[in-house]
């Protein structure tokens, strides 16, 4: 009787073990440092852009999310910014600006020039908050070269 009572007990606890496990697993929260259907994204969080820096391809579009309780932009604008040193853009690339984003929006922008973009939130930009974007050409490679690649790897 002993033994039937332990074995039942052990197989009940199992169950909520794995019950609790699947439970938790589904309230996982989703963190906000994913890519979103291959977007790279950068976050607004205090007084600082999330990741500061980072490299896309020329083509590429970048997310910059609001998850603050305050508002932000995205300017990548001499006109607009209170020290134009603040901003850089290469040579032929457009300026932009996202407006005011209040918490929990976004700003999406397509990169089409190569090179150095560094922009700032006009609000804050008193207390440094600049993020950089480098912009490198897709690196393509021929049918010969991929093969050459295959060939130092399999060795």
């Amino acid at each position: 009787m002993r033994a039937t009572f332990f074995a039942s007990f052990c197989g009940l606890l199992m169950l909520v073990a794995v019950g609790c496990q699947t439970t938790r697993q589904e309230r996982t929260p989703v963190t906000t440092d994913l890519i979103v259907a291959g977007v790279p994204l950068v976050e607004m969080s205090g007084f600082s852009f999330t990741p500061a820096q980072i490299t896309v391809a020329v083509g590429d579009t970048v997310e910059w999310r609001n998850t603050t309780r305050s508002a932000h932009t995205v300017t990548c604008h001499p006109q607009y910014v209170a020290n134009p040193q603040n901003v850089r853009l290469p040579e032929g690339a457009e300026p932009f600006h996202s407006g005011t984003l209040q918490p929990g929006e976004s700003f999406f922008f397509t990169f089409q020039t190569p090179g150095r973009y560094r922009y700032v939130c006009l609000l804050h930009e008193e207390y440094g908050m600049i993020g950089e974007v480098n912009v490198i050409e897709p690196y393509v490679t021929t049918p010969r070269e991929r093969g050459r690649q295959a060939s130092q790897v399999t060795r």
